[in-house]
């Protein structure tokens, strides 16, 4: 990004923690869960501090990942180190059941408590696509906004890996109004000839929105199925189905 390593390292505080107790929030005897020696630790270092980054949960939480009210006490407590206008970023495995699943709109492990107590939550999983061979990984990293409490939730960022920086570098792509206009247009017109190229073939459509044949999985093996659509991603599923709902309005399709 162009910064210089002094510049960063002014405004940047890195804890490594590995091989010391890192625990913030545990079980007390008798008392419930509580604060430790770590967390006060803490408090201190975030004097003045903006942004507190914690990775990962499993090192710094105590609790029941399954109990609303344990996680809500954990989120609470880390929140009360920051400023009002400051920011929180929790960084949490899912389980293996979300892992295996990329297309999942629940990217996260454990009690709803990490979804609703947070303003936004972002999953991120390899992206995987649609070929003749079946469901293949296309090797790139896909961020997506599963939550947004202040914005639209139907963003993503794409990851690529980078020879030169040795990890994976990923950009947002901001589209002008016109741009996403035209996406809109492209696509709908892509859902609309792949419908015609699988009626033309004799098949059908379903309309199941859910299961192991929706109108997503027989359209997407079409060749006219647009490309920006191809990925088997939460956001590109949404972005279909929101396609197909305009299409049915505007009576192109039954």
């Amino acid at each position: 990004m162009g910064l210089a390593t002094e510049d960063v390292a002014e405004n940047l505080a890195i804890l490594d923690l590995v091989g010391h107790p890192a625990v913030l929030i545990d079980q007390v005897p008798g008392a419930g869960l509580g604060t430790t020696l770590q967390y006060d630790w803490l408090r201190e270092r975030m004097d003045g501090q903006q942004v507190l980054i914690i990775d990962g949960v499993a090192d710094a939480y105590g609790g029941n990942e399954n109990a609303r009210g344990e996680v809500k006490r954990f989120i609470n407590a880390l929140l009360s180190l920051i400023p009002t206008d400051g920011a929180l970023l929790l960084q949490h495995h899912v389980n293996k059941v979300s892992a295996a699943s990329s297309g999942t709109s629940e990217g996260y492990s454990g009690s709803t408590g990490w979804h609703n107590s947070v303003r936004a939550r972002w999953y991120l999983h390899p992206e995987t696509q649609h070929t003749d061979e079946g469901v293949t990984a296309t090797g790139e990293l896909l961020l997506e906004l599963q939550k947004s409490n202040l914005g639209r939730a139907d963003q993503s960022m794409r990851f690529r890996w980078d020879d030169d920086a040795h990890l994976f570098v990923g950009k947002f792509d901001q589209k002008s109004e016109f741009d996403r206009r035209l996406q809109e247009t492209e696509e709908r017109d892509g859902i609309v000839a792949a419908l015609r190229d699988v009626l033309s073939g004799g098949d059908y459509c379903p309309a199941a929105t859910t299961g192991n044949r929706t109108a997503n999985h027989v359209l997407r093996a079409a060749d006219e199925f647009p490309k920006t659509l191809q990925a088997n991603s939460t956001a590109n599923r949404r972005r279909f189905w929101r396609h197909m709902e305009a299409l049915r309005r505007m009576g192109a399709v039954k």
